[in-house]
């Protein structure tokens, strides 16, 4: 039994497709030409930015010639910091984080 006896078919005319005028194709066939000309430019300058974005990363990835000197070692950078700390203080476990991050060794002088 269908769920609404009452609605025995829904009906739906369908409508002639309204003539075009010979001015209407010729606007629609711009318009396809004009968006075809437009996504073209767009993803010839996205895949060109692209591939110039990945060019630069492999050159920088590349190992560097022998003509190149190399650079001398460098000496590791030593913080001092002191001061009176209790490592449950948020600010004072930053103040520590950030200190490390400046350098390569962090020596921290306590104060009783």
């Amino acid at each position: 039994p269908p769920l609404y006896p009452e609605i025995t078919r829904i009906s739906c005319p369908t409508l002639p497709a309204p003539a075009m005028s010979s001015i209407s194709h010729i606007y629609y066939t711009l318009d396809a030409l004009i968006f075809a000309r437009v996504l073209y430019t767009f993803s010839k300058s996205y895949f060109r930015d692209r591939i110039a974005k990945e060019d630069r990363a492999n050159a920088l990835a590349a190992p560097a010639s022998a003509a190149a000197p190399a650079a001398p070692p460098r000496a590791p950078v030593r913080i001092y910091m002191d001061g009176c700390f209790d490592m449950m203080h948020f600010g004072h476990a930053n103040a520590l984080r950030q200190a490390k991050a400046l350098g390569d060794v962090l020596v921290v002088g306590l104060i009783p």
